[in-house]
This record gives C-alpha cells, structure tokens and sequence, in this order.
C-alpha cells in the first residue's frame, strides 16, 4: 500500500484529493492546521516511511496575503521550502498561478523554484475555489450566460 502525506488536507481542493487517494488505496495521513496537525509537525516525521508527499496548504487568498505579508511569505515560500529540502523527489507541489504582481503570486513562484531546485515537483492548477469563493468556480456559479471573449 502506497503511504502519502498531504498537507492542506482541509481545504476545499486538499479534501477531494484526500478522497481520490483514499479511493485508491493509499494510506494518507493529513496535515492541516484546522485538524492541529501541522507542517511542523510532519517534519518531524521521518520521510523513509512516505512514498510521496503532496503539499497544498497555503495562505491562499489573495487580499489576505496582501494584508498579512509575512504571514503570506513565512507559509508559503519558507515552509514550502522547508517541506523541499526534507522531501526532494518526494514532494508534489500544488501550485496555483498568478502574475507575480501580487504577494500571492510571487510567494508561489517563490515556492515553486525552491520545489523544483530540491529535486520536487510542481503541478499548476487553476485557481477555482470552491463553491461561494473568489475563484473560477464560483464566478461560473453567479454568471447567467457564460461569454468568451477572443
């Protein structure tokens, strides 16, 4: 049986992927402030007993990490890099893109260079949110008609 760690396990995208895992068989352990489990926490694991670790957790919403710099560069580029230099190959990097105008986006593509520089890897998915979000998702939800300009 394949042993994953994921932190982020309490968000919206984190709770799916925990489920999809568990669907096939791996046994998932998860990490998540909200639960108490930290990534503290899984750094004080031993990585020998973890096939693959998947990271999701950040501070996510983009007004919050404008308001709350720090706090945006301490979560997702320091524990990020952090998680990188414990795991290397083993770490799977969630990523969530934006223009590098913003906190937000410049702490991810902070985090995403480090994933990759230790060996991680780094998936890019949409920025979706889930129902009552700022994200794509939800934009879709309220809309009556769906336009495509170009």
């Amino acid at each position: 049986m394949v042993k994953v760690a994921v932190t982020g396990s309490d968000g919206y995208i984190g709770k799916q992927f925990v489920n999809y895992l568990e669907k096939r068989k791996c046994q998932v352990d998860c990490f998540d402030r909200v639960q108490g489990r930290r990534i503290s926490d899984l750094l004080r694991t031993n990585i020998n007993v973890y096939d693959r670790i998947y990271h999701l957790a950040a501070l996510s919403r983009v007004e919050a990490c404008e308001r709350c710099k720090k706090d945006a560069f301490f979560q997702n580029v320091y524990l990020t890099a952090k998680l990188a230099i414990w795991a290397g190959r083993k770490l799977v990097f969630f990523d969530t893109y934006l223009d590098n105008k913003t906190v937000y986006g410049l702490t991810k593509q902070m985090a995403r260079k480090a994933v990759q520089h230790f060996g991680g890897q780094s998936i890019r998915i949409c920025n979706i949110y889930g129902y009552d979000g700022p994200g794509v998702v939800d934009h879709f939800m309220r809309e009556k008609q769906l336009i495509i300009h170009g």
